[in-house]
């Protein structure tokens, strides 16, 4: 089986297509959880940032786009569900924005 190269122009590597893509689905889950940070962020309290981070965690792992998520997903949740009985907060958490 014969490896397909393609060259980046900035650094002229040669990376295979498999290589490519396992890179670009990395570039689009840093771009998820850095729009997840900025959302969490504009949150009034701790605990609804927790619920932001907790649903958009969730819906990463959904999608499957990345199975290492799972854990902190999960951690997420529960830190989540814990928080919100203590404090009566209802679910307030939102769908991820799209990415411009």
């Amino acid at each position: 089986m014969q490896s397909n190269k393609v060259t980046t122009s900035s650094s002229h590597t040669q990376l295979t297509e498999e290589e490519l893509l396992v890179l670009q689905a990395k570039a689009e889950l840093f771009d998820e959880l850095n729009i997840m940070l900025v959302e969490a962020g504009q949150r009034g309290t701790p605990e609804e940032a927790a619920v932001v981070i907790s649903a958009n965690l969730a819906f990463i792992v959904g999608t499957e786009k990345s199975p290492l998520i799972a854990d902190a997903s999960e951690n997420w949740k529960q830190l989540t569900n814990l928080s919100t009985q203590q404090n009566g907060i209802q679910d307030i958490a939102l769908k991820p924005k799209e990415c411009a």
